[in-house]
Parts: structure tokens; C-alpha cells; sequence
């Protein structure tokens, strides 16, 4: 996949490949990539319970982390409803509109994005 790399301007920097290594010198903390996205990321283990939830999550959703981490991610919304997660296990990603809540109560509509990653092959 090949894609360009623009400045704020829109002026084209360099176009890419996704599967391309990073310049010499550059390095990328992914953890700290994605505490500090500007958007909801929350990351489960196989059954939906809360692995991690980024910086945004917490403003949004108005729970610390550590409040939210073992925790089912049906906790988000106002209908719990686990046949989402049934969904992405049969085909690997689901793109929905959801009704969510806050910590007090207060509801909102959310585009939720769920993907199934690959687990990490062990080293023999």
C-alpha cells in the first residue's frame, strides 16, 4: 500500500510504503502513540474484558484506567450487548454505530471500530 506523507499545508513530503521501515534515527514508542491519540482506543483481551484504555478514553468515558482495566467492555454501553464481540470473532472486524455512556450517565452515539488482531507467535 503506498501512501503520501503531507505537512499541515497538504504539501507532499514523501510517499511511502506502509510495510516500509522507518528512516534511520526515527523511532516510535507505539504505547505512547496511542495514550496520547486525540480518539477513544481500547484495547481487550479475547472476551471483551479492558486491557488498556488510552488517555482519551478516560476524558471521554470519565473512568481512570485502572478503574476500567478486567472490566467487560460492555461497561461503554447503554444496552450491553456481547453479540458485537461474537461478531469480530467470527469475522475478524466490525464497524458500528453504538450507544455509549459516561461514568455519570450521560449518553452518546459512538462509531466503534473493533478489529481482531493475530496473537503473537512465541519464539521457539
Amino acid at each position: 500500500m503506498t501512501r503520501t506523507l503531507r505537512c499541515i499545508d497538504e504539501t507532499p513530503v514523501k510517499e511511502c510504503r506502509s510495510d516500509e521501515p522507518l528512516p534511520a534515527g526515527v523511532s516510535v514508542d507505539l504505547h505512547q502513540l496511542v495514550s496520547q491519540l486525540p480518539a477513544s482506543v481500547v484495547i481487550t483481551d479475547i472476551e471483551g474484558r479492558i486491557a488498556f484504555a488510552n488517555d482519551f478514553s478516560e476524558q471521554l468515558y470519565g473512568y481512570k484506567c485502572s478503574e476500567l482495566l478486567g472490566q467487560a467492555l460492555t461497561v461503554f454501553q447503554t444496552q450491553p450487548d456481547t453479540a458485537i464481540l461474537d461478531a469480530v470473532q467470527q469475522t475478524g472486524s466490525v464497524r458500528i454505530r453504538s450507544s455509549h455512556r459516561t461514568r455519570s450517565g450521560k449518553s452518546f452515539e459512538a462509531l466503534v471500530c473493533l478489529t481482531l488482531l493475530p496473537a503473537k507467535q512465541k519464539e521457539p
